[in-house]
């Protein structure tokens, strides 16, 4: 699904890549999660000092159900994100998008600073090499600003093949978090992130220090647009 891997890209994420952890795996659930992030801990020290920035937060979302809209406002499937605290302060998030139309179902998971910061993605249509998943971390860190607030930052990702991405980021409102589900409390900052081949804007839910995409477009108008419907709390 290209939404999903251009959502990636936007947020900095990782591909697939011929370098392999110690201990590959042969999916990417939480547990796998958090033994890449305890096996391999110096892969992940940019993404662990970006979330020392996060500020304590009183609850955690565990779950959110979104309904995405193409960029003509038509309802397509709601589809499922899930969040697992990890070892280091980082975040493992897993997306269940059903069939839609002509498309397979498609899963996407990762490893990431809250909804920015991608240090690994994967999805279920990465191919494998003889059952394993050859994925390895991005570096992410900030060349400008600071994450978790209302201060516009400059994120890079470097892939482990050198390759780099800029993503920046602008605040362009502060909005009653309500107005994203009416069970968030406190106020929802709406950042503007251009990367180089498209757009992203997202709500920063200052209550939970989490980011979450709203929509996602390129110079051709927008490729989808998501709405929250449900929310989970741990």
């Amino acid at each position: 699904m290209k939404l999903a891997l251009l959502i990636a890209a936007v947020l900095g994420a990782g591909s697939a890549s011929a370098q392999q952890f110690k201990a590959p795996v042969t999916s990417l659930g939480p547990a796998d999660a958090a033994l890449l992030v305890t096996g391999e801990p110096e892969l992940f020290q940019s993404a662990t000092a970006l979330a020392a920035q996060r500020p304590a937060v009183q609850r955690e979302i565990a779950e959110m159900e979104l309904e995405s809209m193409s960029g003509n406002g038509t309802l397509k499937a709601p589809s499922v994100m899930r969040f697992t605290a990890l070892p280091g302060g980082l975040d493992y998030f897993q997306h269940a998008v059903p069939s839609v139309v002509n498309n397979a179902p498609l899963y996407e998971a990762g490893i990431d600073v809250y909804g920015m910061g991608t240090a690994i993605y994967w999805n279920s249509r990465f191919r494998y090499d003889q059952g394993i998943i050859a994925v390895a971390p991005w570096t992410v860190k900030l060349s400008k600003g600071r994450l978790f607030g209302m201060e516009s930052f400059t994120l890079q990702a470097t892939s482990p093949d050198g390759a780099t991405d800029t993503t920046d980021c602008t605040a362009v409102e502060r909005i009653p978090a309500s107005q994203v589900h009416p069970a968030l409390s406190g106020a929802a900052i709406v950042f503007t992130c251009k990367g180089a081949d498209a757009v992203a804007q997202h709500w920063y839910l200052e209550d939970y220090a989490r980011y979450i995409t709203e929509s996602v477009r390129d110079e051709d108008g927008y490729l989808s647009r998501f709405k929250v419907a449900k929310v989970k709390f741990r």
